[in-house]
């Protein structure tokens, strides 16, 4: 009987089950996964909600709603209570690490007066 318990009992929602589920979501017209593409950013739960940011540039304006309804579909049945999936530019999602070093200015920056 602990066993039936054990495996009807919901497992605890982690950060680490919802990117693990997202490594199943396909990028919608390929055939490859959120994961392995490298486009999840970061990802947060709290109590059932969850909360995804997917570094990605697209053109097609139907992307966004058709990652939204797959991830949805992949998180919900593991307990999510709500998902909320944030769409940034890939170069805002990673601002340069601490101590990294910027740019040099363009030439003309550096010319005298």
């Amino acid at each position: 009987m602990t066993d039936d318990l054990q495996r009807s009992a919901p497992s605890e929602l982690t950060a680490d089950r919802v990117r693990a589920a997202l490594g199943e979501v396909r990028y919608p017209g390929l055939t490859r996964d959120l994961v392995s593409f490298g486009m999840v950013d970061h990802v947060s739960v709290c109590d059932g909600r969850v909360k995804v940011r997917l570094a990605l540039h697209t053109d097609d304006p139907t992307i966004p709603s058709k990652l939204e309804a797959s991830i949805g579909a992949a998180l919900r049945p593991l307990g999510a209570t709500s998902v909320a999936v944030e769409i940034v530019a890939p170069s805002a999602a990673r601002p340069a690490p601490p101590g990294a070093r910027a740019a040099p200015p363009p030439p003309a920056a550096n010319k005298p007066l």
